[in-house]
């Protein structure tokens, strides 16, 4: 059997799971504090269940004919893929730093012992032996989260070591190219109603070189604003993302610009990407 980590109910033959990771970073970053605040993550746009009933018949289309069993949702959230993927039998682990997200996706798991677990770790250091899964899965753009381009670069290294071989990593991504031709003046803003009253004022910035996106998200009560928060995405082109894969050892084995399957194109709204480890190596 192949190495799979320790999960109540997952198969343990040859346990891969490290000594549980001390969450310890050298200073605060902006995920940790975002994805813990539950005020503002109404502020981060899920798509629909139908829209992710379509992501999930594009995901398992690529993940079947590949003979796929053991996957890692890498910025699982609150299980928006993984739980459909465990029901269509996949092994399925989701990891994410957010303690409110795990919560969420525990309580949707009934019915699928055995077949699921979620883990808390920072995705860059993910606490599984070599070979562990047979593809990893990035997401709703939870690729790009970081400050530098050589910790992208290092995430897709640790992505290539827990994969089997000819394993395959799906990279979700906005299309920056798309987000210059929707945002006016570099700009988008909408309000959404907070549960607990007043408003989050969202308002996403892209900077003049495409290179990063940016959300300040504002929770305003009566005219005034009570608090704040946000984040800071990289985003990357084509090409670069492709290069960046290509360097951390994987072919592109496939382009789409949405989740119907469509062609990438220059103003496809996303940019998916299916890198499959080397069969060279």
């Amino acid at each position: 059997m192949r190495n799979w980590p320790r999960c109540s109910g997952l198969p343990t033959s040859r346990l891969c799971l490290h000594p549980p990771p001390v969450l310890q970073l050298a200073a605060v970053e902006w995920w940790e504090e975002f994805y813990a605040d539950p005020d503002f993550l109404p502020a981060v746009n899920f798509p629909s269940p139908k829209e992710t009933e379509g992501e999930i018949l594009f995901l398992d289309g690529v993940l079947r004919p590949r003979r796929v069993q053991r996957v890692l949702d890498l910025g699982c959230g609150y299980g928006r893929h993984a739980i459909p993927l465990a029901e269509l039998q996949y092994w399925v682990v989701g990891l994410d730093y957010s303690a409110f997200y795990l919560a969420e996706a525990r309580r949707g798991t009934r019915g699928l012992r055995g077949r699921i677990c979620f883990l808390r770790a920072d995705m860059r250091k993910p606490p599984f032996a070599s070979a562990s899964f047979d593809a990893v899965l990035s997401m709703l753009t939870t690729f790009g989260f970081f400050s530098t381009e050589a910790e992208d670069k290092a995430l897709l290294a640790s992505i290539h070591r827990v994969l089997t071989r000819q394993g395959i990593v799906i990279l979700d991504v906005a299309n920056r190219d798309f987000l210059a031709r929707y945002f006016v003046n570099g700009e988008h803003h909408w309000l959404i109603p907070h549960a607990a009253g007043g408003y989050l004022e969202n308002h996403y910035y892209l900077d003049e070189g495409l290179g990063q996106i940016s959300l300040q998200s504002l929770l305003t009560r009566e005219g005034k604003v009570i608090r704040k928060s946000g984040f800071c995405i990289h985003l990357y082109s084509l090409r670069e993302l492709s290069g960046m894969l290509r360097g951390a050892g994987f072919d592109i084995a496939g382009v789409w610009g949405n989740y119907q399957g469509d062609k990438y194109e220059p103003l496809s709204p996303r940019m998916i990407l299916v890198g499959q480890k080397c069969s060279r190596e």
